[in-house]
């Protein structure tokens, strides 16, 4: 997943990347390019309960939410590079085409504006903010914003085993009118979370109407690699923007029929 995350950036954009990584064995098969620098850390700060396995994590156990506060130590570096334009991109996040251009023209033209960030809101009395994708004007405020960030984070796992990054900084918005002033809510149809892929399908419901072309595709909203990875690889090889790889394309067919059959079973035998 990591590779093709990486080569979608890498294509789209001129960018330089940071990527951090906590074991060496994270980045041993990732892309070597002199647009990207591997960052360690592992040493910047010591999280207890986060490097407990060494195998894939995710948010349906407890030892994910000690280890995403590894966000805030990547952001913290960040702050003391010479960057004006900071985007924050999972690894499961595939850029699309190159939302760039357009972010620094949102922080150019709207002085108020400070972080532009992804959100999964479903309902217009709680906005769900996102950390997946979300770009940060640097500076000052920046860096005392992921301090403060970082710190609520801490505290909150204290307290309560499941507090994640998107918990984090959504209450923050919501309960800070000040912030709320600094954000613009990036747009769901062209910053869409993986629960909308059927939206890209490549037959739309009605004749000569198309969505949006979007600038990435988050694969979240499903648990476990193997299942972000097909989630990606439908994206890719299987909506109206994807890529044409007519081999990619059989195999993304035969691995969602499967993927449906088992669901079919599941349901049939509840």
């Amino acid at each position: 997943m990591p590779q093709l995350v990486l080569n979608s950036i890498l294509k789209s954009t001129s960018e330089n990347m940071l990527v951090g990584y906590l074991r060496e064995s994270d980045v041993s098969e990732l892309p070597h390019d002199p647009r990207i620098s591997y960052v360690d850390i592992s040493s910047m700060a010591s999280i207890e309960g986060a490097l407990n396995s060494s195998r894939y994590v995710d948010f349906s156990q407890e030892q994910f939410y000690q280890l995403v506060q590894y966000k805030w130590v990547l952001l913290e570096y960040v702050t003391t590079l010479d960057f004006t334009t900071i985007i924050f991109s999972d690894f499961d996040v595939y850029w699309n085409r190159s939302p760039v251009a357009a972010i620094n023209r949102v922080f150019s033209e709207n002085p108020e504006v400070a972080v532009q960030i992804q959100t999964y809101t479903s309902s217009p009395d709680k906005e769900e903010l996102c950390m997946g994708f979300v770009a940060f004007k640097n500076g000052s405020e920046f860096k005392n914003l992921v301090t403060s960030l970082a710190e609520i984070h801490r505290v909150s796992l204290m307290h309560k085993a499941f507090v994640g990054d998107d918990n984090v900084i959504s209450d923050y918005y919501r309960e800070n009118e000040s912030f709320r002033g600094r954000v613009r809510l990036l747009p769901q149809g062209t910053f869409p979370t993986g629960n909308l892929i059927n939206t890209y399908a490549r037959k739309n419901c009605f004749p000569g109407l198309v969505p949006y072309e979007p600038f990435i595709f988050h694969a979240n909203f499903v648990v476990g690699s193997s299942k972000k990875i097909k989630l990606l690889k439908t994206f890719i090889y299987g909506s109206q923007f994807g890529e044409e790889n007519a081999r990619e394309t059989v195999r993304l067919k035969l691995s969602l029929i499967i993927l449906r059959t088992g669901v079919f079973v599941k349901r049939l035998f509840k």
